[in-house]
């Protein structure tokens, strides 16, 4: 039996790919100011996922910043993501959404010591969804973004899912200012030898939170590394959906289509709204979050109720949570969704939010006022349906009152 025998030293950052994987296959080694394709000048480091780093690049030529995405070497010769961004980018419509998917500005492929790896040049965006739940953070008094900014973020999701289904330069100070000066960790390899060629010679920490003073009230879809063709889907130990976004027919079935699409885009809409996600597992794992689909919305339907063989642990034969505590713990409780919209605020800090975030941000304590309460119920129960086709439309969801009712109460 094989064993792996780490090479290098644990970095200091937690926001950093996995120094064990440049090797041949994995990731290139990129240096802060090198240049690709002779006008990609390398600038900061946006992120990193399991295929591939993202970097913060000057284009020389258009001088404007771009997102640079460089893939693992042994994911880039069948680079699913490369021909999504271009058959999207193909397609001639006036669609609402399209403003609100990234564009594929250049793709090429670089040799290097880890062998040949696929690039794709996109526009730079800000923080994700997730990230901005942590933006304000507790501390700063409040999670969550405006009541009209949240209406207007979940229709512009909404819009651009409905089209997938359907210029300037910064001074390196500006750069600097809007993502913080980029911090370096030196490689150090177990052994206290070079780290070769494969390896750069120090990690770039990813860039911090955006000063919110930089960000404009837009989304943008982007990062479809994972994304597929609706008619051709990959095998299901593919789908790379994280859970708290899995709809249950994924979970027991591996069925992903349009309806899951829509249960996705229902936890997107409350979690702009509440600034925490409607289904959390800090684990990771399914069971926690079926565990939280069912107390939302009651007993799953058979045969998914039948195949969960860990709902014993926290439910009765009717979905009811247990009332036979197990070590005097309860693992389950009854959290309708009106329940957790009225919970929205209840939890904010009393400390004030600083001012260069007030103008995205609600107040604190700011509870969802009653009308809205009542029509942001009714948007999400006709979205969170067990029968995946009892769910609502895309063009029925863009047509809710919410999103005109969140501007009248706010």
């Amino acid at each position: 039996m094989s064993t792996f025998s780490p090479q290098y030293h644990r970095s200091r950052f937690d926001n950093v790919e996995d120094v064990e994987s440049y090797v041949p296959g994995g990731f290139y080694p990129v240096r802060l100011g090198d240049i690709f394709h002779d006008r990609y000048k390398i600038i900061h480091k946006l992120g990193f996922g399991g295929f591939s780093t993202v970097w913060l690049a000057l284009d020389q030529r258009e001088h404007r910043h771009v997102a640079l995405k460089i893939v693992r070497a042994d994911a880039s010769s069948n680079c699913s993501e490369l021909a999504i961004l271009q058959r999207l980018q193909a397609i001639p419509t006036p669609h609402p959404g399209r403003q609100h998917v990234a564009s594929l500005f250049d793709h090429f492929t670089i040799d290097g010591p880890n062998r040949t790896h696929r690039c794709l040049v996109s526009d730079v965006a800000g923080p994700s969804v997730t990230t901005l739940n942590d933006f304000p953070g507790k501390g700063a008094g409040s999670q969550r973004l405006r009541a009209d900014l949240t209406a207007k973020l979940a229709k512009q999701a909404a819009e651009a899912l409905d089209f997938l289904t359907s210029t300037n330069e910064w001074s390196e100070d500006e750069i600097y200012q809007r993502f913080g000066v980029p911090q370096k960790d030196p490689i150090l390899t177990i052994t206290g030898s070079e780290p070769g060629q494969s390896a750069p010679r120090y990690l770039v920490e990813s860039a911090g939170l955006i000063d919110p003073q930089f960000l404009t009230e837009d989304i943008l879809l982007l990062d479809f590394g994972q994304s597929f063709p609706s008619d051709t889907p990959p095998p299901a130990e593919e789908v790379g959906i994280p859970f708290s976004y899995c709809a249950p027919e994924v979970i027991f079935d591996s069925k992903v289509n349009k309806y899951s699409e829509i249960w996705a885009l229902g936890c997107i809409i409350f979690e702009l709204r509440a600034g925490q996600q409607l289904f959390a597992s800090w684990s990771g794992g399914q069971d926690e979050i079926l565990r939280q689909m069912i107390q939302t919305f009651g007993r799953l339907p058979d045969p998914w109720w039948a195949a969960w063989y860990k709902r014993a642990d926290f439910f009765d034969d009717d979905g009811k949570p247990n009332k036979d505590w197990s070590g005097g713990i309860q693992k389950a409780v009854e959290c309708p969704i009106d329940d957790l919209i009225a919970d929205i605020g209840l939890e904010d800090d009393e400390n004030d939010i600083p001012r260069e975030a007030e103008a995205m941000l609600e107040a604190s304590f700011k509870k969802v006022p009653e009308e809205e309460a009542v029509q942001l119920k009714d948007l999400l129960e006709s979205i969170f349906k067990w029968v995946p086709g009892d769910r609502a439309s895309l063009g029925e969801i863009l047509n809710h009152p919410w999103f005109t009712t969140i501007y009248e109460t706010w």
